[in-house]
């Protein structure tokens, strides 16, 4: 963890990967480096104890090598000068300027853009970081685009002062609080729709190259909602089996509630309407509009003109 003398390592605790540590005051992970906690400790993104912060600045101080100009020196007489004027340099600091001076460097922001950056709180960065996973998670992206160097440049053009999560903390905290969250939304619109009484049950079931049966359950709410799949060996993939089991789902968001069944109208699939109406005969079968277009388009296909040109075209490919 580094030299136990340094005093910065008694206000960390472990993070959530290796070399990444949290800090006490503020919660944000920061790689295990003395002096970048130290100067993040002491910037206005950090809001530790007046005391820490002198300590902090002081060990900041005795290293200016590392530290950089004058910053340090002036931050601890602003401490100094804080406790005579009731606290007016932390109110400073919390604002992005420099302990102890207005017109000086932040602590937070180095070079030539320091005046230009507009420093971001821990709860901005926190919104930010939530967004991205989101976007992340909902369009199913790689985790790398975060680090990918064109999307860094863009949010550098967008705010140089926020660094996008890398593809460790998307599969982490990230992404499993983005999976809560899309829950309770899909949760909260299966419960209307079972209080209203109006949802629609939607499956379909193929077999892989193993001969395993695997099917899908939908739920339409009305948007279609992906619920489960569910893999069987090949003396599952019957009828009789394939009625048990959206009948079990059925039952279980209560039967009165669900008012339509959609699936294809292959020769199995028909027989499990037979079997669904005679268990709930109020429900509606209704065919799968995408399935019936595609058996449309293979008989427009046949047509001598159509079938012509289309082998004419696939011989092109070739």
């Amino acid at each position: 963890m580094g030299a136990s003398k340094d005093p910065v390592w008694d206000y960390l605790s472990p993070g959530t990967r290796p070399k990444l540590f949290k800090c006490t005051f503020c919660q944000q992970e920061l790689y295990g480096n003395p002096t970048v906690i130290k100067r993040h400790m002491v910037g206005p993104k950090c809001d530790p104890p007046a005391e820490v912060r002198r300590i902090l600045l002081r060990k900041l101080s005795s290293n200016k090598r590392k530290a950089g100009a004058d910053t340090c020196d002036m931050g601890l007489a602003g401490i100094v000068a804080g406790a005579a004027t009731t606290g007016s340099t932390d109110k400073r600091a919390r604002k992005g300027t420099s302990l102890g001076s207005a017109a000086g460097p932040s602590t937070s922001t180095t070079g030539p853009l320091a005046s230009f950056v507009r420093v971001l709180s821990s709860k901005q960065v926190e919104i930010l970081d939530a967004l991205c996973a989101k976007w992340i998670y909902r369009n199913a992206l790689p985790l790398l685009t975060t680090e990918s160097p064109s999307f860094r440049a863009f949010t550098r053009a967008l705010n140089p002062a926020y660094k996008p999560p890398s593809r460790w903390s998307l599969a982490g905290p990230l992404l499993n609080k983005e999976f809560k969250n899309l829950s309770l939304l899909v949760e909260s619109f299966i419960q209307r729709c079972v209080r209203d009484g109006t949802i629609v049950v939607g499956g379909d079931g193929w077999s892989d190259r193993l001969m395993n049966s695997v099917y899908n359950m939908l739920l339409f709410v009305p948007q279609p909602l992906y619920v489960e799949t569910k893999v069987w060996g090949e003396s599952r993939h019957t009828a009789e089996n394939t009625a048990a089991f959206f009948s079990a789902r059925i039952d279980a968001l209560g039967p009165r509630n669900v008012c339509a069944f959609v699936s294809d109208t292959e020769n199995k699939m028909k027989a499990v309407w037979d079997l669904l109406q005679v268990r709930y005969p109020w429900m509606v079968m209704i065919p799968c509009a995408a399935h019936c277009l595609d058996l449309l388009f293979a008989d427009i296909c046949k047509h001598p003109c159509v079938s012509r040109p289309l082998a004419f075209c696939g011989s092109m490919k070739r």
